[in-house]
């Protein structure tokens, strides 16, 4: 390959990789990597997630389908917020229909001829987890239970939760009710999507306005509430048990403007411990120790330093990105180790004159061989000034190289050599002419 050739494939090639080394690993249970000390076999399912990111940090088995548990009041109650959207303020007369059977499992006990307003039984319903509430305006929005939770199926199915199907409103233990924790993700996201249904969940207590003050609530939710649980970076969603399902809680927290969700389902109650919170706060915690978002390449970094022709000041420029490129990474990731970086010049030489800020290639940042980040401009962090006297001298090189210019020279040795063997020539007839005026002299005389 010549030279002007390797030249031109230099414009598009790799310079160089930077040391690499690693396996991704983050998602993984059991690693060393501190989350070993959460009592996850306390739980039988577990989940954390960096929303912003999409990354799953730590989880089991997504796809193992278990009891949605009290999960199902999230999409419950998601539906009856949008139900009755605008409809705040409204009256709802409690029916006896309503009030029948009010008084089983997680009950506020609502009484035929009370007047709760919409808000006061949703309030009952997201923040309150209280089945009678449910029911009633699922009744008042949809004529029956049964179609409410015939639209929860269809609402599940529209958003892409594939492996979820519900017989009742409530969470109730059903055989044929099931989930998975990817389908409590989706439907974690949609809940929290839905203002009125995310500001509800959050609440630390409410007290209905249209019931009497005695029925003044905290929010089931004990990340929330008043608790030993509390966390106040917990803003929702849902929580609750059942004897068969266990301890279940969906929780947002939002953190030095970052948002994570975790869920735990199946969870122990031992000795007067609920580790669905426990587990929850843990992985939380975990999380925010030991994952940040940062800029893993500054904009002052120096990548690589390229040779400059015709500047007497300057006989390098330096690259560098042309802002920084940022990840939500471990903490402990470092270059040399799960980092690496590449970087792809325009051209393996500049000519000056070269402009601070100049764009000279682009660079990448892998992690554990995966690219991370924006690939980025480089550019020039300095600059190089042209030198006029070595213009002239490359333009008299490169015009000396020209064909046209070697025959001109060509032509102009032959020239002179016949101009040099002319003056020979002559210069020789000159002498033997000299040398001959004497002899003819002496003849004369």
């Amino acid at each position: 390959m010549s030279k002007s050739h390797r030249l031109l494939s230099a414009f598009f090639i790799v310079i160089i990789l930077f040391s690499f080394a690693g396996n991704p690993s983050v998602t993984a249970a059991g690693e060393q990597d501190g989350s070993e000390k959460i009592p996850l076999s306390r739980a039988r399912a577990y989940y954390i997630k960096n929303v912003d990111t999409g990354i799953v940090l730590k989880s089991s088995d997504q796809d193992e389908k278990l009891p949605p548990a009290s999960t199902v009041k999230m999409m419950s109650g998601l539906l009856l917020c949008e139900k009755f959207a605008g409809k705040l303020d409204e009256v709802v007369t409690i029916t006896a229909e309503m009030a029948k059977d009010n008084n089983a499992y997680r009950s506020i006990g609502l009484a035929e001829g009370q007047k709760p307003t919409v808000r006061d039984l949703l309030y009952l319903s997201v923040c309150g987890s209280y089945n009678d509430a449910v029911k009633s305006l699922a009744i008042a929005g949809y004529s029956t239970p049964e179609a409410l939770v015939s639209e929860m199926n269809a609402r599940a199915a529209a958003i892409g939760m594939t492996s979820t199907h519900y017989e009742n409103y409530t969470g109730i233990d059903n055989p044929n009710q099931y989930t998975t924790l990817r389908d409590i993700a989706i439907l974690a996201a949609e809940a929290a999507g839905n203002a009125l249904f995310k500001m509800m969940a959050g609440e630390k207590e409410y007290s209905p306005e249209g019931l009497k003050s005695s029925y003044g609530f905290s929010n089931y939710n004990k990340l929330i509430a008043t608790s030993q649980y509390r966390n106040t970076a917990c803003v929702g969603l849902n929580a609750g048990n059942t004897p068969e399902a266990g301890y279940y809680v969906t929780a947002l927290f939002e953190k030095d403007g970052l948002s994570y969700l975790a869920i735990v389902c199946g969870a122990e109650y031992v000795d007067n411990r609920a580790y669905s919170y426990v587990i929850a706060n843990e992985l939380i915690n975990w999380a925010l120790n030991s994952f940040s978002y940062r800029a893993i390449l500054k904009q002052s970094d120096i990548i690589c330093e390229i040779p400059v022709s015709m500047s007497i000041t300057e006989k390098t420029v330096l690259a560098v990105p042309e802002r920084d490129i940022y990840s939500y990474i471990p903490k402990s990731y470092s270059f040399g180790k799960e980092l690496s970086k590449t970087y792809i010049l325009n051209s393996e030489t500049l000519a000056a004159p070269v402009k601070e800020g100049d764009e000279v290639g682009f660079v990448t940042v892998f992690c554990n061989g995966e690219k991370i980040g924006e690939t980025v401009r480089l550019v020039a962090k300095t600059s190089a000034e042209k030198s006029e006297i070595l213009s002239v001298i490359e333009k008299i090189k490169d015009f000396s190289k020209k064909d046209f210019f070697k025959g001109a020279l060509f032509t102009a040795g032959a020239l002179t050599v016949v101009i040099l063997v002319s003056v020979s020539v002559i210069r020789a007839g000159n002498e033997r002419k000299k040398r001959a005026a004497p002899r003819r002299s002496a003849r004369r005389q």
